[in-house]
């Protein structure tokens, strides 16, 4: 699908037509497959990854990992000392 509108020049609703899809399906796959980093292309096109693992993957890679969507501050905790 890629190559059919980026190398071909067919028009994304031609290439939704000929592969029996919505445009915006087609919009929404072109769309992952730009944000994706190589690894996680190849590992879609072999079928090692769904679109949306691929999704979540390429979510890891650009830091927004589950650590970095905390609520808030990370508390930092102390040993108490006592006298």
């Amino acid at each position: 699908m890629h190559a059919l509108v980026r190398e071909d020049g067919l028009a994304k609703m031609e290439a939704a037509e000929l592969l029996g899809r919505h445009k915006s399906w087609v919009c929404r796959r072109l769309a992952l497959l730009e944000k994706l980093g190589e690894q996680a292309r190849e590992d879609l096109r072999l079928g090692l990854v769904s679109p949306a693992g691929a999704s979540r993957t390429h979510e890891v890679r650009d830091g927004s990992d589950v650590a970095s969507k905390s609520t808030g501050p990370e508390r930092v905790r102390h040993p108490r000392v006592s006298m």
